[in-house]
Formats: C-alpha cells, sequence, structure tokens
C-alpha cells in the first residue's frame, strides 16, 4: 500500500486573451467539477491562466493589472474543498512577474514566479517579465512538490534546484505552441530532465488558437525513468485525473490512458482548423466568405473552414472572367454543394473591362517591362522558357510587334514531384495526386518571369528557403 496518494485534475483548457472574467469564471466551474466529478486534491491550470496567454502588452494596461488582482482573490474566495495551481501575471512594485499561484480555502499555500524567460521564435518574455528567483516546493498530502512554468523545464537549473531542495515530482504548467512533431520534442526534453534530476513529471499544456499560435494540449505525466506513463488527447479540451502514490519516500504516477499522436498530416490539419475556429470565435465574427476557384487549393481552404465553423457559417464565391475555364466553375459548384454551404457566382469580367478601358490610354503603345506566366512547366535547362521566347514573343502576334525579353527566371517547383506516400487514399502510392504537388511530371504548372531589366538571381527568395 502506498504511504499516501495524491489525485490530481489537470484542465487542458482554451483560454480568451484578455477575458479575466470569463476565465476566472472557467477556473471557478472547473475547479468545482475536478473536486465533485473527479474527488481530485489538486487542480492544475495553464501558464498565465487569468489573462490568457499571451498577453503581450496588455499586461502594460492598469486595467489588466487590476482586473487581474481581483480576478486572483475571487478565486481564492469562491473555491474550497480543492487546491489551485493558476498562472497569473503577479504585479509587483518595480515590475511584473509570470507567476503561479497554489490556493486553497482562501489561503495562499505558495506563489512561484518562472526563473527562465524566454526571447526567441514567438516568445518575447523579456520584454514584459522579470526572472523569479526562488525555489517554491510545497507539501501537498505528504508529497513534496515543486511548482514549475513552461520555459523552466527546458532549462536544467529549475529542476536541479527543486530536486535539492527535496522534492519528489514536478508540476509545469504551460503554454507551449504547436509546430510540427513538436510533441516528440517536448517529451524528448522532459525525458531529458526527469532522468537528470530523477523525479517525475506532470506536464499541463494549454489549448487554442490566438492569432499566428495554436497550443494543442498533448498535456503528459512522465515517471521518474522517463516513460510516459499517461497523456492527453491535441486538440480537445479535457479534464482528467492523475494519481500520485508515495511509495518508499519516491513519487510514483500510476499509469493511465496514452491517447495516441496525430500524423502529421492530421496534426497539421487539426491545428489549422483550430487556428480558424478560434480565430474567427474570439473576434466574434459571424462567419466567413472565402473565393472558391474549383483547384485543390480552395477546395481544402473549404474544408477547413466548415471543420471548423460549420457549414452555414460558410459562404463561398466564385468570381469568374473570361480566363476562367468552364471545368473550373463547374468543379467549384459541385464542391460547395457537396459540402452545402451556400454558393454564389459573381462574375468579373465587367469589372476588369473597366479597368483596361480606363487604362488603355496610359498604356497605349507600351511593351511590358515584365511579364510572369503562370503554370510554365519548368525544366532545370531552360529550354523551354528559350524556345518560348525564340518562337512565340520573337515573332509578333496577330498582327502585334515582336516582344523581346532578355532575361528570364524559373524557379524549381514540387509539382510532381513523387511523395512516397499514398496522399490520396487510393491504395497505390503514384500519379499527380500522390505527388508533393500535383503534377503528372516534375515541374508542371511552374513559373516564369520574363524580363528586360537583368535578374539578380543570387537576391531571389522562393518559397523552398524560407525557415517556417
Amino acid at each position: 500500500m502506498p504511504a499516501a496518494t495524491l489525485r490530481l485534475a489537470l484542465a487542458q483548457l482554451n483560454l480568451f486573451v484578455g477575458d479575466v472574467a470569463g476565465n476566472t469564471q472557467r477556473v471557478i466551474d472547473t475547479a468545482g467539477k475536478a473536486r465533485d466529478e473527479l474527488h481530485a486534491d489538486v487542480v492544475l491550470f495553464p501558464e498565465l491562466t487569468l489573462c490568457g496567454y499571451p498577453p503581450e502588452d496588455l499586461l502594460f494596461h492598469n486595467g489588466l493589472r487590476r482586473q487581474v488582482g481581483a480576478a486572483l482573490e475571487r478565486v481564492r474566495q469562491e473555491t474550497n474543498g480543492i487546491a489551485l495551481m493558476v498562472g497569473y501575471p503577479e504585479y509587483v512594485a518595480d515590475g511584473i512577474y509570470n507567476s503561479a499561484a497554489l490556493l486553497r480555502d482562501g489561503v495562499t499555500l505558495a506563489n512561484y514566479r518562472k526563473q527562465e524567460l524566454p526571447n526567441y521564435a514567438v516568445f518575447d518574455e523579456k520584454r514584459y517579465f522579470k526572472h523569479g528567483r526562488e525555489t517554491c516546493i510545497v507539501d501537498i498530502k505528504g508529497i513534496r512538490v515543486a511548482l514549475l512554468i513552461c520555459e523552466d523545464i527546458w532549462e536544467p537549473n529549475p529542476a536541479r534546484a527543486a530536486k535539492a531542495a527535496g522534492a519528489q515530482i514536478i508540476f509545469v504548467i504551460n503554454g507551449s505552441p504547436f509546430s510540427l512533431n513538436y510533441q516528440q520534442r517536448r517529451e524528448s526534453v522532459v525525458r531529458t530532465r526527469v532522468r537528470e534530476v530523477g523525479l517525475p513529471a506532470v506536464y499541463l499544456n494549454m489549448l487554442g488558437g490566438q492569432d499566428e499560435l495554436v497550443f494543442d494540449g498533448g498535456s503528459f505525466v512522465m515517471d521518474a525513468a522517463g516513460e510516459v506513463v499517461q497523456r492527453a488527447a491535441h486538440f480537445a479540451e479535457t479534464l482528467f485525473a492523475v494519481d500520485i502514490d508515495l511509495r518508499d519516500g519516491k513519487a510514483v504516477p500510476r499509469p493511465g490512458p496514452i491517447e495516441a499522436q496525430c500524423s502529421e498530416e492530421a496534426s497539421v490539419y487539426n491545428a489549422l482548423v483550430l487556428g480558424v475556429k478560434d480565430y474567427v470565435g474570439k473576434h466574434g465574427f459571424p462567419g466567413v466568405v472565402l473565393g472558391l476557384s474549383g483547384g485543390i487549393d480552395s477546395a481544402l481552404t473549404l474544408a477547413i473552414a466548415i471543420d471548423a465553423l460549420g457549414a452555414e457559417r460558410v459562404h463561398a464565391v466564385m468570381m469568374p472572367s473570361r480566363y476562367t475555364s468552364r471545368m473550373s466553375i463547374e468543379d467549384a459548384a459541385a464542391q460547395a454543394s457537396r459540402l452545402g454551404v451556400r454558393h454564389d457566382v459573381i462574375p468579373i469580367e465587367g469589372m476588369f473591362e473597366a479597368a483596361l478601358s480606363a487604362l488603355k490610354d496610359v498604356f497605349a503603345g507600351r511593351q511590358p517591362d515584365i511579364i510572369l506566366l503562370n503554370e510554365f512547366d519548368f525544366d532545370a535547362g531552360g529550354r523551354a522558357a528559350e524556345l518560348f521566347r525564340e518562337k512565340y514573343l520573337a515573332l509578333g502576334q496577330n498582327g502585334c510587334e515582336p516582344i523581346e525579353f532578355a532575361h528570364h527566371f524559373a524557379a524549381p517547383v514540387n509539382t510532381g514531384r513523387p511523395s512516397g506516400r499514398d496522399l490520396d487514399k487510393d491504395g497505390k502510392p503514384g500519379g499527380p495526386a500522390d505527388a508533393i504537388g500535383y503534377g503528372r511530371h516534375e515541374g508542371q504548372y511552374g513559373m516564369l518571369v520574363l524580363s528586360r531589366f537583368p535578374i539578380e538571381r543570387q537576391r531571389i527568395r522562393t518559397f523552398q528557403n524560407f525557415l517556417w
């Protein structure tokens, strides 16, 4: 029999940046549910729960400071029978800390200030917060718990200091945004840390979209050997229980459900859906209007919008011109019909003609300096571009003067490149629908730039070289 058992609840919640009152009510309601339904001793909430994450320059508003102070007091007074670890911005005379308070029955049992402040990629915490300096160990039902916040677990010193101070387990609350395969990275870092100090860890992440960021959840529990013994779902709110036994002076988490990790394709799609859902919903927009071309890109955008918002909140518009094929018009209509969205066709040929008419005198007799051709097949040797210049542009067409372009550039593209996967799920890899970009051969549907002026190729940037 264990000497003691601590039951905690992990609240993987989707919160609103700036909605202090709404976030506070969710904390109070969730704490009651964790106490009454899960019979938990303590419930953990994500990083900066009360104000939402990331609050950025809202932190500098006196109104937020007053609201957070009142919210923390309200949580302290309106929850009972359960302890809460709640993230919040702590305002002091000379600055702000990214803090976590441990509250129970109107009393603050402990307060921890984040020590490691990330200042890279999407993080800019040194702009807002002061570094915490103190280790925080608190006894909960006979188990000595170290409180950490997000980046603290990514660096060795906070966990080492907690171990030296007598901690038996680490609770770390987080605001860790999604990127491809990042769950593996999180678990790898925590695994390194727990093996280093010989302590198990409970890792709670938040959920939801906030502008360009998406938080994917995936909270987990790891034993002192570095094995994941429990994991929550990604891209879904959840409140789940974790039991920690004290055996021979060591905290031992009991095994529980381990949710499978998403495939790369599923995780990217789910992140897009959640990001769209929360961007539209948290801003109070009634829905979206999107251009539907009949092509694969807008079809995917339509599917994301419908999964995020529901068909009733999506309005698809086709805007055909002289360059729009009948197939595109028919495919767009079929897509809209199949997915049950409102679909309107608004021709723009009249607008296009009006623009040409208004500009014709200004551009009369002028040859273009630069031409951009879409869907021009790429070939590495550039022979296709040379033939186009020599056999078409240099000959003159329909009574027009020939056009001379001394320079050209065509970028390599991913169309037609085999992916090695069965992307269209037809049971066999290969073919245009299974290519990295749709194409019957490599380089199909590329792009050609023709210019009368020299092209500085060494300064060209394409999506191939962007860092995402």
